[in-house]
């Protein structure tokens, strides 16, 4: 549409709107503007101009039209915002405009932090009591959502004018169908984007929230360092009608808006918002599918007879009522007799048409349960198993098994016919039988000494085997590197084999902490397994969980599926296997543990498990006790004796299996001379710094272990022994060490930072601790996000220590604004609001503000009452 026409549209829609009743105004221009963003923002514009012009009230004719569009492009000129701070962060371009408000570029200038956030401002005229109440239950849900495949929210606050607006992350990137069609992306590319996706909506419905407008302009791509360099990677933005769900059930409970409003995209809504009806989980799933349409076609999936994308009612009655054409057939419209045409077309034909029509289906209780259930039939398709969307015929699957092992079906085919001819004499075919079975011993033990001769091999990998091999990791993954791609081409005929290969590269691979091909390998040996034993056996199970290790640290709710996966399939057995159940309960119990949203009572439980598992066994392998033993008291403050005991017990068992000089026995050393720190100090002491020996000696200087047994040593001269130059040589030298090795581990450089910061303090030379106290939330924030509680503590220490330089003014507007920010960090814990408070306390009572310290005071009154 031209700008012309946009006019006209707009024109026409101003003045219907100015005949209806003013709350029915805003239905009616979100119903008649449809997805149309610049045409929606028009038409707004021209009534919030008119409704506060005196105009209003002079009639409604051209005249009004043509003086209110006057107004809106003078505004249009000069944006008032660009060039005005908002809070601390300077507006310096306005991105994007929609119905509800304006998109700004702006930088922080309080001199806190260098960054570049979006701002998001409601619109003039928008500031009606429900919009003002949409827009921050937006912010409430954003600040609720912490994921790196969602845009976090930074900070909030109002414009002078009383206008609510919130920062949040700039995201540099395109919208992601512009993004895949600039690129010419191949299908497997799109997939993985689409599997992004669907990891950041999943995350948003276990935190009962359904996004509610998932279209393609609210989900950027931006090729940053988030998955490697370069790497593309998602973003989801607005969750500007997104809500949390009532009652906290994501599969029962709706979603409803005011009667007579339908907050939505029409050309991305599902059927039950055309409809007015109650909006769940499945809605998302309904506008993935969409979205998953386009990915795949490039096209829109309802069009007219001419090829029009529909839109107005004969869209909403399409969305309602018909089934559109799989996406391997809109594909052939563009050009049915190009080779390449009818190549995309039969990649999509079968099963992904079938993936896209479930997740589309008109009933949500036709769709896929969840958005997981969707991303499961996507990566069953990507690994040549059925998918649960296709006819679950015996044909079908029969065929998905031949293209996965064609090689072994023709070689048994051929087996089949030569058995056929040897039916005919009993005692030929006895002999054959024995044969077959004297062969299938053989390569049993020939399958398991290729496996164990790889594990020999391979041990070089692993720094806690009681005798390493000479040698290095580079060496080491070269051998993993050859010996994977000899499996891409050796035992093809033997699924059974290459899976149990797979399986000993993939978790040597992560031995030598190589996660990336670990989970390559590990997925090949899943399909390979549960094509060849079926999913629910033993051995798919072992694989199960150890790629949900390999995924802990970056998919950490995918990690504990897998997990808890694997523990089903172990428990519902018979004949079970206690020793590889309790390892499951040792990983998944301390996994949800420490976590972001840590599951503590169920973390405990199953670690209390795993460890009366192994008490019961008549033989728990020593070094697998010493595991359990350590990780079950973790967290429990509250029994010190039981800790003291465990680890004390994990200890004698690691020196009896591996003697006094291994990283596994400094392991124990440091984390019982944490648990003694307070009742044996010397004790402690000489343990720690054993501990930090040892492991120079055997990992090195950089490796994090290393560095985290210095930086405990270092808190211990600090707080136990108070000698403050041994702890600051410490902490220097930790800090040197991960700028020169982990230059990019943020969270690794922010812990000793802070730590000398403080210890700086305790020397006085509060002039040497403040940059390092400026820096160390700087890398929190860009790590963590805002609201997490370190950001606070390395906040309210900066606080004391521009108190302690009487620089009270800057203390003050410091806690102040982590203060403000308790509201928007509803996870924060209480001890981390009170000492923000408490020195916000000392610094009001220095500069002499009594009732501000009264004011403090009830609110530290009322959290320590709460």
């Amino acid at each position: 549409m031209d700008a012309a026409e946009r006019r006209r549209r707009a024109d026409r829609i101003f003045s219907r709107a100015l005949d209806l009743e003013p709350g029915d105004r805003l239905t009616f221009i979100h119903d008649r503007c449809g997805d149309d963003q610049e045409l929606l923002a028009d038409v707004i514009a021209l009534v919030a101009s008119a409704e506060a012009s005196e105009d209003y009230f002079e009639g409604r004719g051209d005249a009004l039209v043509g003086r209110v569009w006057d107004r809106v492009a003078r505004d249009r000129k000069v944006d008032h915002l660009v060039g005005q701070r908002l809070g601390p962060y300077d507006l310096e371009e306005r991105v994007a405009r929609g119905g509800m408000g304006s998109v700004y570029r702006g930088r922080r200038a309080d001199g806190h932090f260098e960054s570049i956030v979006a701002v998001k401002v409601l619109r003039k005229g928008m500031d009606t009591e429900d919009v003002i109440r949409r827009f921050r239950a937006e912010r409430k849900i954003l600040a609720g959502l912490e994921h790196p495949r969602i845009a976090r929210i930074l900070d909030a606050g109002e414009t002078p004018d009383g206008r609510p607006y919130f920062a949040m992350e700039w995201v540099p990137g395109e919208a992601i169908l512009e993004y895949c069609a600039a690129r010419s992306l191949p299908l497997d590319a799109r997939l993985d984007l689409f599997r992004q996706v669907c990891e950041a909506v999943a995350w948003a419905h276990r935190h009962l929230v359904v996004h509610r407008d998932l279209k393609s302009s609210n989900i950027l791509v931006t090729e940053g360092p988030s998955k490697g360099a370069g790497a593309p990677a998602v973003k989801l933005l607005d969750f500007g009608i997104a809500k949390v769900i009532e009652g906290g059930d994501a599969s029962e409970s709706s979603i409803r808006t005011h009667t007579g409003q339908r907050l939505l995209t029409p050309l991305w809504a599902s059927p039950e918002q055309v409809a007015s009806q109650p909006v769940t989980t499945a809605s998302d799933v309904y506008q993935l599918g969409l979205l998953l349409y386009e990915l795949l076609s490039g096209d829109r999936p309802y069009l007219d007879d001419t090829g029009t994308p529909l839109d107005g009612p004969a869209l909403e009655q399409a969305i309602r009522t018909l089934d559109p054409v799989p996406p391997s057939r809109r594909v052939m419209r563009s050009d049915p007799d190009d080779p390449g045409t009818r190549a995309r077309s039969a990649a999509l034909r079968g099963d992904l048409d079938a993936i896209v029509r479930k997740a589309m289906r008109k009933d949500p209780e036709d769709r896929y349960a969840s958005v997981l259930a969707l991303a499961a039939d996507l990566r069953a398709y990507r690994e040549g198993r059925p998918v649960g969307a296709s006819v679950g015929t015996r044909t079908y699957r029969f065929r998905k098994f031949v293209g996965r092992h064609r090689a072994a079906v023709v070689a048994g085919t051929a087996g089949a016919l030569l058995l056929t001819g040897w039916a005919a004499t009993a005692s030929w075919q006895n002999r054959a039988l024995a044969e077959e079975r004297d062969r299938v011993r053989a390569e049993a033990r020939r399958t398991a000494a290729i496996r164990d001769f790889l594990v020999e091999m391979f041990q070089v990998a692993d720094p806690f085997q009681p005798d390493p091999l000479a040698g290095d990791s580079t060496s080491a993954r070269e051998l993993l590197d050859a010996g994977a791609r000899r499996l891409s081409t050796e035992l093809v005929d033997d699924p059974g084999a290459r899976a149990e290969l797979a399986f000993t590269i993939g978790t040597t691979y992560r031995a030598l902490s190589l996660d990336q091909p670990a989970r390559e390998m590990l997925e090949q040996a899943l399909a390979l397994q549960a094509a060849e034993s079926g999913p629910e056996s033993p051995q798919v199970a072992r694989i199960l969980f150890e790629l949900g290790q390999s995924l802990r640290s970056v998919e950490a709710d995918s990690a504990a599926v897998l997990m808890e996966r694997a523990l089903e399939i172990e428990e519902a057995r018979d004949d079970g296997d206690d020793l590889f159940t309790a390892q499951v309960l040792t990983s998944l119990g301390e996994h949800l543990g420490f976590t972001t949203a840590p599951d503590t009572l169920r973390s405990r439980q199953l670690r209390e498990r795993a460890v009366e598992l192994l008490r019961a066994h008549p033989d728990p392998p020593p070094d697998q006790m010493a595991d359990a033993l350590t990780i079950s008291v973790y967290g429990l403050n509250d029994r010190p004796e039981l800790v003291i005991e465990r680890m004390t017990e994990a200890l004698d068992i690691r020196r009896e299996l591996y003697g006094d000089r291994h990283p596994a026995v400094a392991s124990s050393l440091n984390d019982l001379s944490l648990a003694l720190e307070a009742t044996e100090p010397q004790r402690a002491d000489s343990m720690m710094q054993a501990a930090l020996e040892i492991f120079l000696a055997t990992l090195g200087e950089a490796h994090q272990t290393t560095l985290d047994a210095m930086g405990n040593l270092a808190s211990h001269y600090r707080d136990i022994r108070q000698d403050y130059p041994a702890a600051a040589a410490l902490y220097r030298r930790n800090v040197a060490l991960v700028e020169e090795h982990r230059p990019d581990d943020r969270l690794a450089l922010a812990y000793p930072l802070y730590g000398w910061a403080v210890t700086s303090m305790r020397m006085d030379d509060f002039a040497a601790a403040e940059p390092r106290l400026r820096r160390a939330p700087e890398l929190l924030v860009a790590e963590l996000g805002w609201g997490n509680g370190l950001s606070f503590v390395t906040r309210y220490t900066l606080g004391e220590c521009l108190r302690e330089q009487e620089r009270l003014a800057d203390a003050a507007a410091l806690l102040e604004e982590s203060r403000a920010g308790f509201g928007r960090a509803p996870w924060l814990r209480v001890t981390h609001k009170l000492a923000t408070l408490r020195e916000l306390r000392r610094v009001y009572e220095a500069q002499g503000r009594r009732g501000d310290v009264a004011a403090v005071d009830a609110e530290i009154d009322a959290l320590d009452e709460g």
